[in-house]
């Protein structure tokens, strides 16, 4: 299945370590891309420790980071919270302009999508992929707008999707134990949405 991230932008933190997988060390990093509107998305980046080490990738350096969307459930203490994060494949350094953020994705709709209307009178509707890249399985949510937002809730579990749009980020308060907690919620602004016959 398809999925493809090119996504540029502003390196906001400093390299932590996340995990060891079949002797390769990886660390994460935030990278911050600013949409035509102003806003600011800034979304958790995978790398392995050689690419990181070889641009080397540092806070405040711009670059394009190619690679692929992709989620986990995490095992902490908040319990079926789906982490999401760009697994990056490659990385260069770019110019400071440049704001590429796209990506190509296909996968099948996993829950029922929901569909309502905002405040401002825009339709907007909620679909979850589950996209496959051999034995992992990622859930993906994206956000509809739009006349594309009304088509996609005509369709239904199990069906095959294409969609192009970017990745962006959330942000939005949850309350436990009447303390309220601030969160960021990351996901794909769909620009591109379409069904066909599965590969």
């Amino acid at each position: 299945m398809t999925n493809i991230v090119t996504f540029d932008g502003k390196v906001m933190t400093d390299l932590v370590f996340s995990h060891r997988n079949r002797n390769n060390d990886f660390y994460t990093f935030h990278l911050s891309c600013k949409r035509l509107s102003g806003v600011y998305d800034e979304i958790p980046v995978v790398i392995r420790k050689d690419l990181a080490e070889n641009l080397p990738i540092i806070k405040g350096l711009n670059i394009r980071v190619t690679g692929r969307f992709q989620s986990y459930n995490s095992k902490t203490e908040d319990y079926g919270k789906r982490i999401l994060y760009i697994n990056a494949y490659d990385v260069s350094e770019i110019n400071k302009k440049s704001n590429t953020n796209l990506i190509e994705l296909d996968g099948i709709i996993c829950k029922p999508t929901t569909l309502r209307l905002t405040p401002k009178g825009k339709w907007v509707s909620d679909v979850v992929i589950k996209n496959y890249s051999g034995k992992n399985i990622y859930y993906i949510p994206c956000v509809v707008w739009g006349s594309t937002a009304k088509a996609s809730n005509e369709m239904e579990v199990g069906e095959y999707i294409k969609i192009k749009g970017r990745i962006q980020s959330r942000d939005f308060i949850r309350f436990r134990n009447d303390e309220k907690e601030m969160h960021t919620a990351y996901e794909i602004s769909v620009c591109e949405l379409y069904k066909e016959m599965e590969e």
